[in-house]
């Protein structure tokens, strides 16, 4: 799930490749949207929804990776935005050199070690003051959380997605899709990981089937035929079933570069 920087964007940028990455953390920080390549909007639970997750690790139920795992399989990307730019580049020569030399130039004026080694400094010196005042406001010690050692994974990184899913969040199941086709998705080897924090087979179905029967619909409206106790469990999961293809996620709200 973490990216804390994008080593791999800056080092293609270095060699003058335009890149097409996910809009999530570093790499976030790292290409400018439509100038030196495009960011892709990304999407995950919204902060709360993966107590659970964090509780499991926490007891040693499950593994770190597992963990991890299952958080991954509930972060979705804007599949249709991401063929829209690799296909942009591949079809336009004017646009890859463009992006290309202007991602060369970014490189060499921003993530140069003469560049970067003032912002280390900077962040020292922020770091520090930090802790200075943390040792005099005993509020700012502690974290509001159940368990502040084992953090909601959504909780944890809400800052890294575009933007969160929430209950008005609208889902369709994109033209052509099927039921069996959504198994044989869901049954290879990618989609199979942390099975343990996913709904059970009748529920996906269950899910699948009424979205599409109904039509686009708001997320609370389909989590609303759940049992109280399983509507988390069903919403969260509905980004695994973005992330195969299963389901779309729309309107996708436009990324901002921060740079």
């Amino acid at each position: 799930m973490e990216e804390a920087f994008g080593l791999t964007p800056a080092e293609a940028m270095a060699a003058g490749l335009p890149c097409v990455v996910s809009d999530w953390d570093g790499y976030r920080e790292t290409v400018r949207h439509g100038v030196d390549g495009f960011r892709i909007a990304t999407h995950a639970p919204r902060p709360g929804l993966g107590q659970e997750l964090a509780f499991n690790y926490a007891r040693n139920w499950v593994t770190y990776d597992q963990y991890l795992a299952a958080a991954a399989q509930m972060t979705a990307v804007d599949l249709p935005s991401a063929r829209t730019a690799v296909a942009a580049l591949v079809a336009d020569p004017d646009l890859r050199r463009r992006m290309g030399s202007a991602a060369r130039q970014r490189a060499r004026t921003t993530f140069d070690w003469s560049a970067i080694i003032p912002q280390y400094q900077a962040l020292w010196g922020e770091l520090a003051a930090r802790r200075t005042a943390a040792l005099t406001d005993p509020a700012r010690r502690f974290v509001d959380h159940p368990n502040p050692r084992r953090l909601d994974p959504f909780t944890l990184f809400a800052s890294y997605p575009t933007a969160p899913m929430t209950p008005e969040s609208i889902v369709a199941a994109p033209p052509g899709m099927t039921w069996e086709g959504a198994v044989a998705r869901l049954t290879a080897p990618l989609a199979s990981y942390a099975r343990w924090a996913m709904p059970s087979s009748a529920e996906i179905k269950q899910t699948f089937d009424r979205v599409a029967e109904a039509g686009p619909m708001r997320v609370a409206d389909l989590t609303a035929s759940f049992p109280a106790p399983r509507q988390g469990v069903i919403e969260r999961s509905l980004l695994r079933l973005v992330k195969f293809g299963i389901l779309e996620l729309g309107p996708t709200p436009p990324v901002a570069d921060i740079s």
